[in-house]
């Protein structure tokens, strides 16, 4: 990158700093049209931005069925996440799918035990 040098992507209105390309425009990696530097900026996107945002084919299903599950499925994600292997923003998405199905295990929990409640209450009226 040269100091001073704008960007004449957009009609000169990208704002990023630039590189004088061979054929005497200067221009920030993000439009580049050099060979070498288009190369660049595609393993850049590769690593980051929109590439990692990417779902693989055939991802693994999550199973939720016990709360014993959804914690591990978190302790796996987060390890991805501090790892650079899964995108925050993919993980926050999957976040909140274990916090429902938590959810729904401290639903069907409170269910069973108005349950257990009703059951007992009616033996104290009855006894």
């Amino acid at each position: 990158m040269s100091g001073g040098l704008q960007c004449a992507g957009l009609g000169g209105t990208c704002r990023m700093p630039a590189t004088l390309e061979g054929d005497g425009i200067a221009r920030c990696l993000t439009h580049a049209q050099d060979p070498t530097r288009v190369r660049r900026r595609d393993e850049r996107n590769l690593r980051g931005g929109l590439g990692r945002l990417r779902v693989p084919d055939n991802p693994p299903v999550p199973t939720f069925d016990t709360r014993r599950r959804v914690v591990q499925f978190l302790e796996r994600l987060a390890r991805l996440v501090l790892a650079g292997e899964v995108d925050p923003r993919l993980s926050a998405e999957a976040r909140q799918c274990a916090a429902t199905a938590m959810e729904a295990h401290t639903l069907d929990a409170l269910e069973r035990l108005d349950k257990i409640e009703a059951r007992i209450l009616g033996r104290r009226r009855t006894g």
